[in-house]
């Protein structure tokens, strides 16, 4: 009878996660379907704040390198191209403290990303709304405060290219 049970609950657990959406990754992307190598240009910034692109394009060939699924290039050998283009910053208080001297700020960034072909020029990839923001703290001392921003920029990019490896290699 114990048997009979286990049996079931194991079949029940394979069933139900059948339909989950949860999947291997086969080493192959759909997207990248016949693609062997990528450039990553840097992106452009729309915006005031100086150095994001650097963050953002970095982050974004870090995560290429480290899965390894194609081979980073320069464009003229590429068989296709990332562009980004960041699209609006900002950056506002969120606490103070008693004496409405600013505590925390939240940083947000937003951008657009294609993937296309090089040679027919066919979009595989877009997202026209990639966004993340992050808080950091605030300290009497402007160089500490400006390294908490920077390591909070940082972490935006690292966020951001993530989601977008993840999007462009498992199809999601």
């Amino acid at each position: 009878m114990l048997r009979k049970v286990l049996i079931l609950f194991l079949g029940a657990i394979l069933f139900g996660s059948a339909g989950c959406g949860y999947h291997f990754i086969s080493g192959e992307s759909d997207v990248l379907s016949g693609v062997s190598s990528i450039a990553i240009p840097y992106f452009t910034n729309k915006t005031y704040e100086a150095g994001l692109e650097r963050f953002l394009t970095e982050a974004l060939v870090d995560e290429f390198v480290k899965s390894r699924m194609v081979a980073i290039v320069d464009e003229a050998n590429a068989g296709a191209v990332i562009r980004g283009q960041i699209e609006d910053f900002q950056e506002g208080v969120i606490s103070y403290d008693k004496n409405d001297r600013a505590l925390e700020y939240r940083v947000g960034v937003k951008l657009e990303v294609t993937l296309e072909r090089k040679d027919t020029g066919e979009v595989l990839w877009r997202n026209k709304e990639l966004y993340h923001f992050e808080d950091y703290r605030v300290s009497s001392e402007i160089s500490v405060t400006e390294a908490n921003k920077e390591q909070a920029l940082r972490k935006i990019a690292a966020e951001i290219a993530e989601r977008m490896h993840n999007s462009i290699v498992e199809g999601f």
